[in-house]
């Protein structure tokens, strides 16, 4: 049985439009969905984890670098 499926249309600047085809491109995604469905995943995963009490930190050759805080 086919899940059901919702569309969404955003509206974006050129700008924002120009990052995200570059995204698309780096990522080697097909489509802008596919990117958004991996964004989401992938920010999903992030909420969760600082949600269990981890700490977020961008980590360099053993040496922290820098704390991220993804939530206010």
């Amino acid at each position: 049985m086919a899940r059901p499926r919702h569309r969404l249309q955003f509206e974006f600047s050129a700008d924002v439009y120009e990052r995200l085809a570059t995204m698309k491109d780096k990522a080697g995604a097909v489509s802008f969905a596919e990117l958004v469905r991996d964004a989401l995943r992938v920010y999903e995963w992030l909420l969760d984890q600082e949600k269990e009490g981890y700490d977020l930190a961008l980590v360099k050759d053993g040496k922290l670098v820098k704390a991220v805080k993804l939530l206010p």
